[in-house]
């Protein structure tokens, strides 16, 4: 079973491309607003996923969680 810290880095990175595809559709479907808004939107929390998963294990510590 993949480790959460893994699977933050997985989706975050799918969404992060997912949102860099959105929004450039956005720009040639005739500068569509929408898709351009929500294409940003899931770039970011794509982006905030992938920073998560690289960033968690350097809070827990060289002991694990809680020590």
């Amino acid at each position: 079973m993949p480790s959460l810290e893994r699977l933050f880095r997985t989706v975050g990175g799918v969404g992060l491309v997912a949102g860099v595809v959105v929004t450039i559709y956005g720009f040639t479907a005739s500068v569509d607003v929408v898709a351009m808004l929500a294409g940003v939107f899931v770039a970011f929390v794509g982006l905030s996923l992938l920073v998560a998963g690289v960033l968690w294990p350097r809070f827990e510590g060289p002991d694990g969680p809680g020590a």
